[in-house]
This record gives structure tokens, sequence and C-alpha cells, in this order.
């Protein structure tokens, strides 16, 4: 490959026409994933080895328990899961060495988010999963484990409600008893983040909750000697009501700092209060926030209402603003697609727990226009060295962590929950491209993987979806009419997100990524109507059969950048201009319509705006029109 590097200060500058050199290859037809019965047989082998492994971390079980007394285990550790390495029972003789292990690896500050504590999930996932057979689905040992787990969590939890940032154990025992703390509980640091892993408590009880050995084991005393007199029901009551209050502490404190760590603060809200709604139902106690309240907060995480920096989260358009929001937030490739996976998993929370249906389902409605916004930054690209044909994610403008090139990517997890739960045709398009594409399960992440916890979750979560997708695909032709906006043999096309400063666009053999006002406060800042900023920086990604041209460029706002007059970008919340090669570009975030005035050079020729497909005789057009919340993109002929 040959490459090239410009450094200039001319805002007209245009590369050398003759700059590309050589031909692209052609490249290699894929071969499709074969998604039959023995790739499924091999992968739920797969699956079942790497939960038994995820059995053997957990302080469960007659070589513990026959070790207690010798090696001083205390009760509160077992039913603890530990990560990639194995404790054995006597890796510690002191108690409070023990507890302060046990507390470290499920919630310390280099715990990664708490996610070892989806362990949990796992286990109460195999519990319910039919296609892994006697030894995880309906089986008393699991069963048996998930309690224990619930239990565990339930002791270790701090007095101030949460589980992160651990530095020592918080739980039962960590103090001597006194008024108003009989449990003898001590404050924790929490992190903002936690909800990554504290959503285990929440969905485990709710896979577990119709189950008739768990409801028993609801009405069993949870121990006569760290809690005496509690019925397990009432420990775990105790448990959600106080994760509950922390993540809806006053002044918002533990609310995520990004869009997705929001969401995953939302996630183990939702859950814990709906765990607190069967127990209420259950037992008649009224502890569960109201509907109304736990609603409130999910719409904040996604977008649909506004935020604790007094912006919003995700644009109206659907896309998840990396890393802080409106006004300094964007395009985001990596984090931003795991808002899109969150939101969809919201949206099923949500539609689970019967708070939304098909009559009123904002959240499932925002989840799939963020399927939607997504797909548009996905494009036709190759594997590399081996140069087959596949589709990547647009990293280069991402607002956060860049790549060049994009990671190979047909939607992934978000795709299984939209397409199979939600039937969304774009999301079943593309499953089907990934098949097609020769995309599988076939390498799922081992117990050593820093992402294990969360990834192998999230394929557990996924499995009865993705079974369901495979077998659509397996029995007929893809059934939508989708394609993608930058997929072969698609019509040339724009998305604009004006609140995201996002573009999109095919067009003659073009195809162009922008992000206007990229990074204006990139690091800890955070929105706020008194912060906000502009930049006047576009990050550019533009593509043809023969270049591939990454720039970070300058928007006209002052004589040296091109601004003329009424031709300039203009500040925070109204609207940006972009000018690259033979596209002009206007997006207008206010609300009400707007005028991009033409640069004073623009005078030849003629000019389409892509996105109306409106004409212009550039000679004698000063002005364009562009819409409220819309934009233009003028294309010179």
């Amino acid at each position: 490959a040959i490459y090239s590097a410009f450094t200039h200060t001319d805002p007209f500058f245009q590369p050398d026409p003759c700059d590309p050199q050589g031909t692209p290859p052609d490249p290699t037809p894929p071969t499709a994933a074969t998604l039959d019965t023995t790739y499924f047989t091999s992968l739920l082998n797969q699956i079942r080895s790497r939960l038994s492994s995820v059995e053997g971390f957990q302080l469960y079980g007659s070589n513990w328990t026959s070790h207690q007394a010798a090696c001083n285990i205390p009760e509160q550790a077992f039913g603890a899961l530990d990560s990639s390495v194995h404790f054995q029972p006597c890796s510690y003789t002191n108690p409070t060495d023990w507890l302060n292990a046990v507390a470290l690896k499920n919630g310390g500050t280099s715990s990664g988010n708490n996610v070892n504590m989806r362990k949990l999930e796992m286990l109460a996932l195999a519990y319910n999963l039919p296609d892994l057979g006697t030894n995880f689905y309906q089986n008393a040992d699991v069963e048996a484990r998930v309690i224990a787990g619930l239990d565990f969590f339930s002791y270790m939890q701090a007095l101030n409600g949460c589980f992160g940032n651990l530095t020592q154990w918080p739980g039962v025992g960590a103090t001597m008893p006194s008024d108003g703390n009989l449990q003898g509980r001590i404050n924790a640091p929490c992190s903002s983040i936690e909800g990554a892993g504290t959503e285990a408590i929440g969905l485990a009880f709710q896979l577990m909750e119709n189950d008739p050995g768990f409801l028993s084991a609801l009405n069993q005393p949870i121990s006569d000697a760290l809690e005496p007199g509690v019925l397990r029901w009432q420990a775990y009551q105790q448990m959600f009501v106080a994760n509950v209050n922390f993540l809806n502490a006053a002044n918002n404190h533990w609310r995520g700092h990004a869009p997705n760590q929001d969401m995953l603060q939302a996630g183990s809200f939702i859950l814990s209060n709906n765990a607190l709604t069967f127990l209420d139902q259950q037992y008649g106690t009224n502890l569960a926030l109201p509907q109304y309240a736990a609603l409130e907060y999910v719409y904040q995480a996604v977008g649909l209402a506004t935020e604790q920096y007094g912006g919003v989260w995700v644009s109206d358009r659907g896309l998840s603003l990396e890393v802080n929001g409106t006004g300094n937030g964007g395009y985001d490739g990596g984090y931003g697609e795991n808002g899109v996976h969150l939101m969809v998993r919201l949206a099923k929370f949500l539609r689970d727990a019967g708070l939304e249906g098909s009559g009123n389902q904002p959240v499932h409605d925002q989840a799939i226009r963020a399927v939607h916004a997504f797909s548009n930054f996905l494009f036709p690209a190759t594997t590399g060295s081996s140069n087959v044909a596949t589709i990547r994610k647009e990293e280069n403008i991402t607002f956060r962590k860049n790549l060049n090139v994009g990671e190979i990517d047909f939607g992934g997890y978000y795709t299984y929950y939209a397409g199979a739960e939600f039937c969304d045709p774009v999301a079943i398009h593309q499953f089907y491209l990934e098949a097609q594409n020769g995309i599988s399960w076939s390498d799922l992440p081992t117990t050593g993987n820093s992402h294990f916890d969360d990834i192998f979750t999230d394929y557990l979560e996924e499995l009865g979806d993705y079974e369901a997708l495979a077998s659509l695909y397996n029995s007929q032709p893809d059934p939508t009419s989708v394609t993608l906006l930058n997929e072969p043999g698609s019509p040339d096309g724009v998305f604009l997100d004006p609140e995201g400063g996002a573009v999109s666009i095919k067009n003659q053999g073009d195809q162009i990524f922008m992000e206007l006002n990229w990074r204006p406060l990139h690091g800890s800042a955070k929105p706020d109507p008194n912060n906000e900023i502009v930049n006047n920086v576009a990050r550019i990604h533009h593509s043809t059969a023969t270049f591939d041209r990454i720039a970070t460029i300058s928007m006209p706002h002052d004589a040296a950048t091109g601004a003329s007059g009424a031709y300039t970008s203009g500040p925070y919340g109204t609207q940006y201009i972009c000018r690259w090669g033979k596209y002009l570009v206007a997006l207008n975030w206010q609300s009400a319509d707007a005028t991009l005035t033409l640069p004073p050079d623009m005078t030849r020729g003629t000019g389409i705006d892509l996105v109306s497909g409106t004409t212009y005789d550039l000679s004698s057009t000063t002005q364009v029109p562009v819409p409220a919340d819309g934009g233009v993109v003028l294309y010179e002929n």
C-alpha cells in the first residue's frame, strides 16, 4: 500500500487527482456460515464447557464446607464467585482476609466494573436454557448455586447500598453492630458504572422468580448465625431496596458519566425495582418505586428525557453520543455501538416486566431508531491480508477511541434481540449479512479472556434469539427488502444527525463519513449550558474505489478558514457548516428552519441537495433552505 500525508492551511485544498496509484484487487467472495445441527452441537458443547469452569469458580459445595473450620472460611464468603483463577479452600486462614479477598474479586477497584458478578447471571441463564441439557437446565445443584450467589451478594452489599470500588469487605460483619446498623455493614466508595455487574442480582432473581424451588427457598431463613430471624425474601428485599436507593441517590450522584455507563446503571436499577415489584406482590409489601419513577430513570438514560448534566445521552436519531452527550459527544463506533445494544436490552427488560407494550413503547422505539441509525455507518470492506469481502463499522470519526480500519461488524449482539424479539427488518437483514459473510459464534471467549464475564453472558442471554434467527436463515432467503445505506447495490443516499453532528454519504462512488465539531471538549468536561462550545473541527473519512482518505479539517468560521459574511458555521446548537471537496454540508440543530448561504466561489454549474433531491443553478443561487432539525448536502456538478 502507498500512503500520502498532506499538511496545509489552505481551506480550498484539493488533493491532486492523480494522487491515487495502483488498482485495488477484487475481493474474494466470502464463504457463508453453516448454521446447521453440527454447528449448534459444537457451540452448545463449548458453552457447557465454559459453564463447568464457571461452577468451579464458585465457593460452593462439599469441598468447601469440609474445609470451613480448618481454613477459617467465614459463612459470608460461601457462594462468592471468583474470577479467572480458582480460590483454594485454604488460600487464606484468617476470616478477615477471606472476606476482603472475595469482596475485591467481585467489587474491587480492579474488578472491571463489577462484571465478575455476571457469573451469577450465567448460572441463572443456564438453569433456564433447555438446550444445555440436564447438567444445567432445571438442575437442582445449579438452582442452589444461584441461591448461594444471591445470598453472598446480599451479605457483601455495603451500608450505603453499593458494591463498587471496594477496598475491603463492607458487608455483614464488617464492623460491630449498632442501633440502625444491626448487621455491622460499613459504607463503600461506590462506582458510577457498577451497574455493569450489579444488574446480575436483579436479572438472576427475575430468571428464577417463577421456579417452585426458588420460591420455597425465599421463605426459608437466610442464616441463623448472620441474620437471625430474617427470611431469605426479606434479605433480598433489603438488598434490592438499597441498590435502588443507591442508584437513585439525590442529585443523581451515582448516575453514569457517559451514555453507556448511565444505561448500565439504568439496567441494574430497573431489574432491582422489578424484583421489588415481584416481592411486593408476593408478600404484600410496598417497597418498589412506582412505574413512572422507574420509567423516568430509563428515559433519561436513553435520551428521551434530559440527563443530569442538562443535555441528552442519545440523539433524536438514535446515536449514542459518547463520551459526554450533547455538545461533547457524537458518533462512536465502539462505545456508541455498545449503547445500541444496551438500549435494545433495556427495551426488552421493560417489555418483559410489562412496563412497555405495543401501544406505548418509547424505549423500544428509541432502541429501534438506534439500530437503524448505526446501520448507516457499516460499510463494505475486506478482511485484510486474505482480502475476503466483509463489512466493517466506521471508527475513524469515532468520538472516543478511533481505529483505522474499523472492526469487522454486522451489528452483533443488538441484532439478535432487535431481530428475534422485536422483528425489526433492519436487524434481521444484518443477521443475514452476518451469516452470508461467514460470521458465526465459532470462537467463544475463554475464561481467561479479560472480557469473558460480559461477552460470554451476552452470548448466553442471546442464545435463544440467535437460534431463532439461524432457523429463519436456514428456512428461507432474507424476508426483508432492506439494504443498508453503504451496502453494495444499495441506492445512493444520505443519513444526517444534526444533534449528533454525524453524516454518512453514499454518492456516485463516494463513501463519506463526517463528524462536525469533533471532540470540542474531549476529556472530562461534561455537557452543561454554561460550558457548551464548538471547536469548528470536522473529522472525515472519504473512500472511493481508488483511495481512502482520513482528514481532520477546519470548518468555515473565520477568514483564514474560508468564512465570508453569512457563510460561516454557527455557534453551539445552531447550524454547523462543513465543506469537503465538492460537498457542502449544513446541519441545522435548531427547531426553526434556517438558511445556508453559499460560499462566494460556488457560482458555476449546478448543485444537487442529496437530501431533498433539489437541484440548484449555482450561477443564480446564493442561499439554500435548511429544514429544522435537518440538513443539506449540496453536491457540486
